[in-house]
């Protein structure tokens, strides 16, 4: 998750790469032993994509504080995303009615959580080359290009797991 999702930003703008990042991560968590583990790795996960993605907070001349502090953050939001999608993975639901939702509303509660919101880095954020489908930001912000990106990544995971299960 960590290295596709980092990718798909600025500067290597790999931005088709967002389109499957989830994926592993669902697989994670359905599949981890327990739901300790399940948190630990995606909040690791989550950390490493902080790292990656927000290392020029350490050339704003403050150090690596910054930069360290806020991939923590990332790592922070991630567990919680993962205590709120882990039940979710294991249980019957589809993962096409419950990723997207969970994974929005994440980012944008770290868009807007008080002293410790950070409103880049989004899901929908990875698609600013694609023109033709950024214009859908008109009608729900980078939000619903999150959703979008969210949906397609749950569709794929739903494919490889059901894949998975007929081997």
């Amino acid at each position: 998750h960590a290295t596709l999702l980092a990718l798909s930003f600025h500067p290597a703008a790999l931005f088709p790469l967002a389109w499957v990042c989830l994926v592993p991560e669902v697989i994670l968590l359905r599949d981890a032993r327990s739901p300790r583990q399940a948190i630990f790795w995606t909040g690791v996960s989550h950390f490493l994509q902080g790292t990656f993605t927000v290392y020029w907070l350490m050339y704003m001349g403050a150090g690596p504080a910054p930069w360290l502090g806020t991939a923590l953050g990332f790592g922070l939001y991630g567990a919680f995303y993962a205590l709120l999608a882990r039940p979710l993975a294991r249980s019957r639901i589809p993962v096409a009615l419950w990723l997207p939702v969970v994974w929005t509303g994440i980012e944008c509660i770290q868009g807007k959580l008080f002293f410790f919101a950070f409103p880049w880095m989004w899901l929908g954020h990875s698609q600013y080359l694609v023109k033709p489908l950024i214009q859908i930001a008109d009608l729900g912000s980078v939000p619903l290009l999150s959703f979008v990106v969210a949906l397609v990544n749950a569709s794929l995971a739903e494919l490889v797991v059901a894949r998975g299960r007929a081997l």
